[in-house]
């Protein structure tokens, strides 16, 4: 028997009405156990609130999940900072998920009941979102996947000024930590993480450092390795690397040889240093990278090519895609690129998701990242 797909839609408008009422109008009332997942773009995080009251009212199911990005995602399209909401809707049986209320500092943790229940449904996958203010975020984020012995996947959203907006759903409106939903380790899913980077040169170790500065590579100047690596020469060749050219620090614990990409912030053409935004210190690695739109697009491809290998013959019940705010129509200008990437190498299926601050993968806290999480 096959699994029932989930529903899904993306609603336009000049309000949160008109974008809630071109949703309602395309998707059918669920009476039945059910989970609805909520993006809005931020500029209707002010109205969140009314968002969740309409759907709920009008599909009929009670418990939600999602949150507010810079845009949001849905099959074959994206929307960037105009009104517009995608939902999907999982007909998914209440022992297969919880809700996760919201975690604010080091060593909080799941209510009781949800421990409770994490138990015998072990490993279980968990869809997050943080709030961008909480510095303590990547602490929370540890502690809940030691704590359930799970997998994360899920993002940052989006910045709003209002401190009294709230930016998640987690059965109700809230923001300030970290919440969402666990599914249990019994319902099937697949996970892709696109990084959208390719090294230039190989790996470097850090012998020097000047304040923030990065003041040696290899015992050498960074500015010679990073001219060598990439070609530039001129002044005018080393400011055009600005947002191109990165700096990927080694994923302590990775076994996939996985890094973070910090942002080139500074270039001392004086001294010979260079400036990643982030104190490194003498015996750490990096590595040069280049983020392009051809680079994110080919990264992209070969990720979902991976996740296509393996489904084999099964086709997605749905999927929640996480992007950084930084590619979209950053990288690909005003296209639905990574969307129209989805449907291409994957097929249309039910996909909701949005644009955020930052995207969590496992128990880490990526940037310029995509994450794709596949329901089967």
């Amino acid at each position: 028997m096959t699994a029932e797909r989930f529903l899904h839609a993306l609603g336009r408008g000049s309000d949160w009405r008109a974008c809630v009422a071109a949703c309602l109008s395309r998707l059918r009332a669920e009476p039945g156990e059910a989970l609805g997942f909520v993006y809005v773009t931020r500029a209707l995080a002010r109205d969140l609130g009314a968002v969740l009251t309409a759907l709920r009212e009008g599909t009929g199911v009670e418990h939600w999940v999602g949150a507010v990005g810079s845009g949001v995602i849905a099959t074959g399209w994206e929307e960037h900072e105009a009104p517009a909401v995608s939902v999907m809707i999982a007909p998914l049986p209440a022992e297969d998920w919880r809700l996760l209320a919201t975690l604010m500092r080091n060593g909080d943790g799941p209510d009781e009941d949800v421990m409770d229940w994490v138990g015998p449904v072990a490993p279980v996958l968990g869809l997050v979102h943080g709030d961008p203010d909480n510095g303590a975020l990547p602490f929370v984020i540890h502690d809940l996947v030691d704590q359930t012995e799970g997998f994360l996947v899920g993002g940052v959203t989006a910045a709003v000024a209002d401190a009294s907006v709230p930016l998640q759903v987690a059965g109700l409106p809230t923001r300030g930590g970290l919440s969402g939903v666990l599914f249990s380790g019994h319902l099937p899913a697949l996970v892709g993480v696109t990084q959208g980077c390719r090294p230039i040169g190989g790996w470097h170790t850090v012998t020097g450092t000047a304040r923030m500065a990065v003041a040696g590579l290899d015992d050498r100047l960074p500015l010679d390795v990073l001219r060598e690596e990439t070609g530039a020469r001129s002044r005018a060749e080393l400011e055009a690397l600005a947002g191109v050219v990165g700096v990927g620090v080694p994923l302590a614990g990775s076994d996939r040889g996985d890094f973070e990409v910090l942002p080139l912030v500074a270039i001392d053409p004086k001294n010979g240093w260079i400036a990643t935004g982030c104190g490194l210190e003498p015996g750490q690695r990096l590595r040069f990278v280049r983020r392009d739109a051809g680079t994110v697009e080919d990264d992209m491809r070969a990720m979902l090519r991976r996740l296509k290998a393996r489904l084999g013959n099964r086709t997605p019940r749905g999927g929640v895609y996480v992007g950084c705010l930084a590619r979209g129509p950053r990288v690909f200008g005003g296209t639905a690129r990574e969307a129209r990437l989805i449907a291409e190498e994957l097929g249309e299926f039910p996909l909701t998701g949005f644009f955020g601050s930052g995207e969590i993968s496992h128990n880490r806290l990526y940037s310029h990242a995509g994450v794709l999480t596949l329901f089967l």
